[in-house]
């Protein structure tokens, strides 16, 4: 269990858990698919699912033990809302399955995401759940100054971390960009402390 100021800290996490039959799902309100010769503001945390599935850093991310990039075809984002241009390029062209907030509220948690796991389930053994805070809608969970509107509900991510415990194995997961500074009245920190439940809890099931 990971809990990281930033997204990229969840490379790390992957690298901790290695191993090739390894999947990850990533819960972000933006793409994080930047490559610095893709990104509009130079901001590194936005390429944290780019070096993820090995389209930067290559070098870098090879002095990284353990780490070895994540097939884009085990790779899903979900809820993600917020995306640079040519980022939302690179999306559409990838291998990565693409989850939007309007997915799980049109077909529900499990008609959304359950093709993508049952597909899944036969490429990997394991899955590493990354959860930026701010994949939260900013109305009911505040997380940071990155904040976009419209994202899910605490009940909906909570229940798309179970169902995904449901169908394969959760060897780890990491919650991260939560900025006390945007959550004075402390309700994120208190859906963050569910989802961590959450996370645990979906990595015992099945055992």
């Amino acid at each position: 269990l990971v809990l990281g100021g930033n997204c990229n800290t969840a490379v790390g996490g992957v690298s901790g858990i290695g191993g090739a039959r390894l999947g990850v799902i990533w819960f972000d309100a933006h793409g994080e698919f930047c490559t610095p010769e893709t990104t509009e503001s130079g901001f590194l945390d936005g390429m944290g699912l780019a070096m993820m599935v090995g389209r930067c850093w290559r070098h870098v991310l090879s002095t990284v033990p353990g780490y070895a990039p994540i097939p884009e075809a085990a790779t899903a984002l979900i809820g993600a809302r917020d995306l640079d241009p040519w980022e939302t390029d690179d999306l559409a062209n990838s291998a990565i399955t693409n989850l939007r907030v309007e997915d799980i509220r049109t077909k529900g948690v499990g008609g959304a995401i359950g093709p993508f796991l049952e597909k899944l389930a036969r490429e990997v053994d394991h899955v590493y759940l990354h959860i930026d805070v701010d994949v939260h809608d900013p109305g009911e969970a505040p997380a940071n100054y990155y904040n976009a509107p419209g994202g899910l509900r605490a009940d909906e991510v909570r229940e798309a971390i179970a169902f995904i415990g449901q169908h394969i194995h959760v060897a780890g997961g990491g919650l991260g960009s939560y900025d006390p500074s945007s959550d004075p009245d402390g309700k994120t920190a208190e859906i963050a402390v569910g989802v961590l439940e959450s996370l645990i809890a979906a990595s015992q099931e099945g055992r």
